[in-house]
């Protein structure tokens, strides 16, 4: 039997943790919407343009202090600039009106730090998001790759990389709706979770035809004459480049019925 898993697109929100002792290699990791670097959360809020036209992030970061609790300070930063604030100095909020609990603990002592040491490196927003999934097939052994496949989804995402002082960066990415952040749904092959195998070049022929075979008789069933002859270009490319394979000559006179039928606009 066929199946195609990840066909419908699972949206999750990620928020996993990011620890000071890992140093990654490669592209900075991807840790979701929230990072914890020691006793520090940083949490990507929004990115918002303001009326001079530039790009800033909107980050609340959070640390657990033995001594003063849970201090919390929402900034509104730009590319360069680092979050918290350095021993000695009050944090700016962006409004002067506002005296947090952390501005009280700082003003009373001057040696409490509120500096996770990370500086903002980039930030794009992205007018949609490209999803990757991988279209397998049931196997006596388990699930076999047929191809990764990738789909733009209409959310708009927001995605900041982050300098650790000295050390390793990370990615922070969310959304700017109530959308929860599109997510890949892989293969082992393909660097994913689920569990298949790749498949040779007569298991490949045999799943692809299987899968076209399976998308042109559902678009058949349309009433629209345009969706009804992209059924028939697939019944058409199914006789000529899946002849051979046991799906086409198991369907055989159906599917060249339908190649050939006259469709009413």
């Amino acid at each position: 039997m066929v199946t195609k898993l990840a066909a419908a697109l699972f949206l999750l929100a990620a928020a996993t943790a990011l620890h000071a002792d890992v140093t990654p290699q490669g592209p900075p990791p991807v840790v979701g919407t929230t990072g914890i670097i020691g006793p520090y959360t940083v949490e990507l809020v929004s990115l918002e343009t303001g009326r001079d036209g530039v790009l800033r992030v909107r980050m609340r970061v959070t640390k657990k202090d033995p001594v003063h609790g849970e201090l919390q300070l929402v900034q509104l930063l730009t590319a360069g600039e680092s979050l918290g604030a350095a021993p000695g100095t009050l944090p700016d909020t962006g409004d002067p009106r506002t005296q947090s609990k952390l501005h009280v603990a700082m003003s009373k002592d001057p040696k409490l730090s509120f500096d996770p040491q990370v500086t903002i490196v980039s930030m794009k927003q992205h007018p949609d998001w490209v999803v990757r999934w991988c279209n397998l097939v049931k196997l006596p052994d388990g699930f076999g790759c047929v191809e990764l496949e990738k789909r733009r989804v209409p959310v708009r995402v927001n995605e900041v990389v982050f300098q650790r002082t000295g050390k390793w960066k990370f990615t922070l990415r969310n959304t700017n709706s109530m959308a929860k952040m599109p997510t890949d749904e892989t293969c082992t092959v393909h660097g994913g979770r689920i569990l298949a195998r790749s498949l040779d070049a007569a298991e490949t022929m045999d799943a692809k035809a299987a899968f076209q075979l399976a998308r042109a008789d559902e678009d058949w069933k349309s009433r629209s004459p345009k969706v009804r002859r992209r059924a028939q270009e697939a019944y058409l490319k199914l006789l000529k480049d899946f002849a051979s394979t046991p799906v086409v000559s198991s369907n055989l006179d159906r599917i060249k019925t339908r190649s050939e039928e006259a469709i009413d606009e």
